[in-house]
């Protein structure tokens, strides 16, 4: 019969053996990631351990009151439903070229709460929906690259660093209805993708932007190809901005603003090599500053109010209104053009001052527009004339909504010339 030896382990073998292990150890729990094969289906909930997870291949993710560490998503499928996701050091859900349908869910990263991104070869766009969720991140709330969309429901993005961005988007689409978009400083961030050139697009639906140390939003341009930017503010959204400026177009890009049904104070601003145009309609208001705008159209009993004298490209009124600052308040508002029809410049006229709201239009002015003048101030001692509007040329026709009264006398808009009333 073969002799067994029974060996003691003496104090040197046991601390050579627990120095053998601890570093394989170590290096399993900071590496360590479960990782789904293409096609394969993983469900986890909430007796399921913490971890970090990479899909693969079409596969699928299905989280159900799970809690986990970052997830990538790489041309999958990630179910993330009554979930908490916890990054460090990562994004919190990165869906590259694939989707991710996110309900009532918590992420939160040092890094980017929610990143949707293409693929390297700009082939595939990513896609997430979310709602009834909080998404957080130190960088961005969340990314939306090119080829990608985010539709946002009932729900919070949030940058929460100093110079954290709700939500950014280069290039991509993003749709946010019923929800909240914050930024530690600018509310929102529009550029463009390294790659991929085309137009971000923007619609956000009662849903309110808020930045906390910046711009509401800006659209800006990182490389040699200028970002262009169509944004939508509809059905009673806001915009907040530390800075008064609700849109930031900077270093030759393109911000086209439709504002519908919405009340916004705050200014549209342009820097001197970017375009910006603006549309106001469906009742809509924009109390605040036009710098740089290349276009203006208020439609459909919508207003703008003058906060100082302005200078706007092309002006467009359909049914729309431009009011003159408050009573006691008289600005000068010059226009390269004028057109449409049916819409109505509201400003006033004290006659104890001589000061009077003055509509200047040094191109081509067409269409029938109407003028509704609140005088103030005593009575002339004698009848005259104030000048009130003037045209470079066309075939643009003024009056009165309203006869003017003021004591013994009544006053009427009447043409002078060719350019003048």
């Amino acid at each position: 019969m073969p002799t067994v030896r029974l060996f003691k382990l003496n104090p040197l073998a046991r601390a050579l053996k627990v120095l053998s292990v601890t570093p394989f150890l170590l290096f399993c729990d900071l590496s360590h990631a479960r990782v789904l094969n293409p096609n394969e289906v993983l469900n986890i909930d909430g007796g399921t351990a913490p971890d970090n997870y990479v899909l693969n291949g079409d596969s699928t993710l299905n989280a159900n009151g799970a809690q986990t560490r970052d997830i990538a998503v790489n041309q999958s499928t990630l179910n993330l439903k009554g979930s908490a996701v916890q990054a460090t050091g990562a994004n919190g859900v990165h869906v590259n070229a694939g989707r991710a349908d996110i309900a009532g869910s918590n992420i939160s990263s040092d890094r980017v709460g929610l990143a949707i991104s293409r693929d390297a070869a700009a082939t595939q766009g990513g896609s997430a929906t979310v709602s009834d969720s909080a998404i957080s991140g130190a960088t961005a709330g969340a990314t939306v690259n090119a080829m990608s969309s985010l539709t946002l429901q009932r729900s919070t993005l949030t940058g929460t660093g100093a110079n954290g961005t709700g939500l950014r988007v280069f290039d991509g689409t993003a749709t946010a209805t019923d929800s909240t978009i914050t930024g530690g400083g600018n509310g929102i961030q529009i550029a463009n993708d390294l790659q991929v050139s085309s137009p971000s697009t923007l619609v956000l639906n009662n849903t309110d932007v808020t930045a906390l140390n910046g711009s509401a939003i800006v659209v800006d341009t990182v490389n040699a190809q200028p970002s262009q930017a169509n944004i939508a503010v509809t059905n009673g959204s806001t915009l907040t901005a530390s800075n008064g400026i609700l849109m930031d177009v900077r270093r030759g890009a393109e911000g086209n603003l439709r504002v519908d049904n919405s009340t916004l104070v705050g200014d549209i601003v342009a820097d001197g090599s970017s375009t910006a145009h603006v549309l106001l309609e469906n009742s809509a208001t924009l109390t605040g500053r036009l710098e740089n705008v290349q276009s203006l159209a208020v439609n459909s009993n919508a207003k703008w109010v003058m906060v100082g004298d302005s200078k706007v490209g092309d002006l467009t009124l359909n049914g729309g209104g431009i009011q003159f600052g408050n009573p006691g308040e008289f600005f000068k508002l010059s226009v390269d053009s004028l057109s449409g029809s049916g819409g109505t410049f509201y400003m006033h006229n004290n006659f104890a001052t001589g000061q009077i709201d003055t509509l200047v239009v040094t191109g081509n002015a067409t269409g029938n527009h109407l003028i509704d003048l609140e005088s103030s101030g005593s009575e002339p001692l004698a009848a005259s004339s104030t000048p009130v509007v003037q045209i470079g040329s066309g075939d643009a026709q003024f009056a009165l909504s309203k006869f003017v009264d003021l004591g013994a006398y009544s006053y009427d808009l009447v043409k002078q010339g060719d350019t003048d009333w």
